[in-house]
């Protein structure tokens, strides 16, 4: 049997290629939210307005804000690539907590 045949590989491939773009996501993710900390930090505070939004409401609505659509994205997309079950908030496991098939060698 090929490597690239072999079922328990491709599931283990499939797991990284996903943790993979979940990593990026989290990223851009951090990134916005680094921006709109900035854009709260450099704006003029005498206003008390960005965007047309009061100051006191822009940092705790952007970042309930992110904190959505980042679980949001988490239950629709974090599924194993075997069984197809939401693995839950463990980032470092070795196996799927739902059906036990290996996801790290």
């Amino acid at each position: 049997m090929n490597q690239a045949d072999d079922p328990s590989q491709r599931v283990i491939a499939q797991y990284a290629a996903l943790k993979r773009r979940f990593s990026i996501f989290t990223l851009i993710l951090i990134f916005a939210l680094a921006l709109i900390i900035g854009a709260v930090a450099f704006s003029d505070p005498r206003s008390g307005y960005l965007l047309g939004l009061p100051l006191a409401w822009v940092l705790p609505g952007s970042v309930a804000l992110v904190g959505l659509i980042g679980t949001a994205l988490s239950l629709k997309y974090w599924r194993c690539p075997a069984c197809g079950k939401y693995m839950g908030g463990v980032w470092f496991m070795r196996h799927c907590p739902r059906c036990g098939v290996r996801l790290r060698p």
